[in-house]
């Protein structure tokens, strides 16, 4: 069932039209702190892509902490995007990948003459799967002139591997994101960005991966602001909500656990009676590692290290995290792509298996308060009641938890509901012929990412969403010229909700039910 949490960000390929002829332009010609570059222009964006940010994370380097890239000499080609970090083609439109050597990152400029923009780096998702090149990032540069930053970054067991002969050294892909920061702020003034005005954002896994970096000590002085695109800190996956028979699921875990896990690899792989243990499961093969089901077994961020001292989510709720502006969001149907995938992939969702699945999670007497809050009425009625309880559960009210905690630390902070439930869906999806997907996880990435062939009014949420996105990287504010007006959650706790036909503030407890799920409080 990974393939259903990875399909949204591995099917989003957006790439096309991320490449283009170059243009003879000094623009084009960039020093980094390593070497020259030569990107290319298309259109309104001037795009310098496959950048190395450290040295190749290969042999002794593997689970290492990254380190700076080596100096070449000459004008490095910057016309195409760098490897993919290793992961397996298991989801629709998913690209396989054997390359270790892959810390490489993207940026795009503004075509047009400009400085101090602010800087926007994206966290792909994916949990296992993905790339910075996936995402066009051609229209938030464009319309929000901004400098716009894709990042590659070891994912899977090669990002969360943990091993008591390691010592706290963990969390690789934390600790390679952290590095990218490092290079974005050393190199965003020659691309025209304003190294003191850097935003990271992400969705689901990079939201996450978000959140982790806002919860270590060593990102202070590299982020000024951050978005996280579903989910919060607090967010999770309730027993059977991922799959049925799957448990709690979360994207953090402590250190010990995952040090266990990789215990548990070593003797599967034969090293555990190695004299260096280490040095024999570096010699294990790519391959092995993901043929092995391993990108499935690592998926939490590991924490109680020294890039991760505690775990975010408590970092969260006792307001831990760095004081600096915060936007983050979810949609109102998440969990529906999770049912649909299963309900696809043959589970009969009717009202027993709905009361079941209640039961088993919350208990009896839970059951019936959440069967009259969410009564499975018309068609595919169990499947989206039970989409919609743990979405709530798991999603919104952990959002509305989070934004309360960080308004009573006085933080500046913005959240939305993402609520078009005729968003365009992402090519890839598995979805049973009829059943509506509605505004399903990672629908609201191609109000961002996309160049929109939906009716005019999406086309219009469209550009205000880039507009919030982009003003909040500039000011820490979303608001702006033309935009229906955003308020500070800190004022009357409330959410902005996005919707073609209205943009406008709610009240999230009251539309996510929170009162109920406190009561429920599992």
């Amino acid at each position: 069932m990974r393939k259903v949490l990875i399909i949204v960000a591995a099917a989003m390929l957006l790439a096309a039209g991320c490449s283009g002829a170059g243009t003879p332009d000094s623009q084009l010609d960039v020093r980094t702190t390593a070497g020259s570059v030569k990107g290319t222009e298309n259109g309104a964006v001037r795009l310098f892509q496959g950048l190395p940010y450290a040295q190749p994370p290969v042999g002794a380097l593997r689970w290492a902490s990254p380190r700076p890239p080596q100096p070449w000499q000459g004008t490095r080609a910057a016309d195409k995007p760098g490897n993919r970090c290793p992961q397996a083609a298991d989801s629709p439109g998913g690209k396989p990948s054997l390359d270790e050597d892959c810390l490489y990152l993207n940026v795009t400029t503004p075509a047009r003459p400009g400085s101090t923009r602010p800087v926007m780096v994206w966290l792909h998702g994916g949990d296992g799967t993905g790339a910075g090149a996936d995402y066009d990032t051609a229209r938030l540069a464009d319309q929000g002139d901004a400098v716009v930053v894709t990042v590659n970054y070891r994912i899977g067991a090669l990002g969360n591997f943990a091993l008591p002969q390691l010592g706290d050294n963990a969390s690789f892909g934390t600790q390679d994101q952290l590095q990218a920061l490092r290079w974005v702020k050393e190199n965003a003034a020659a691309f025209g960005g304003d190294p003191g005005n850097v935003t990271v954002f992400g969705e689901s896994s990079g939201a996450f991966a978000t959140c982790a970096l806002i919860s270590s000590p060593q990102a202070k002085g590299l982020v000024e602001r951050a978005i996280m695109e579903s989910s919060s800190c607090s967010a999770y996956f309730a027993k059977n909500a991922l799959a049925p028979g799957l448990g709690r699921h979360t994207l953090f875990t402590p250190l010990a656990d995952a040090q266990a896990a990789g215990s548990a690899a070593a003797a599967k792989f034969g090293c555990d009676q190695d004299p260096d243990v280490l040095a024999c499961l570096r010699r294990v093969p790519v391959r092995q590692w993901l043929d092995g089901g391993y990108t499935e077994v690592f998926t939490a961020t590991p924490w109680g290290t020294s890039v991760l001292p505690g775990s975010p989510e408590t970092a969260m709720r006792e307001r831990r995290t760095l004081p600096i502006p915060v936007l983050f969001g979810s949609n109102q149907d998440e969990l529906r792509l999770y049912v649909a995938a299963a309900t696809a992939g043959g589970l009969k969702f009717d009202q027993p298996t709905y009361a079941g699945l209640l039961a088993d999670t919350y208990g009896a007497a839970s059951a019936a308060k959440i069967t009259a809050a969410y009564p499975a009425q018309g068609p595919f009625a169990a499947a989206l009641s039970w989409a919609a309880a743990t979405t709530d559960d798991g999603w919104g009210c952990p959002t509305a938890t989070d934004a309360q905690a960080l308004a009573s630390a006085g933080r500046p902070v913005y959240t939305y509901y993402f609520a078009d439930r005729d968003a365009p869906p992402i090519p890839g999806y598995a979805v049973p012929p009829g059943f509506p997907l509605g505004a399903a996880h990672g629908l609201e990435m191609g109000y961002l990412f996309w160049d929109p062939k939906g009716t005019a009014p999406q086309q219009t949420l469209s550009r205000t969403m880039i507009g919030y996105w982009t003003n909040f990287a500039r000011t820490g504010d979303p608001n702006g010229a033309g935009l229906p007006p955003w308020p500070n959650f800190s004022a009357g706790a409330r959410v902005q909700r996005l919707t073609p036909d209205q943009v406008g503030p709610i009240d999230p407890q009251v539309q996510s039910k929170c009162s109920l799920w406190r009561q429920v409080g599992v």
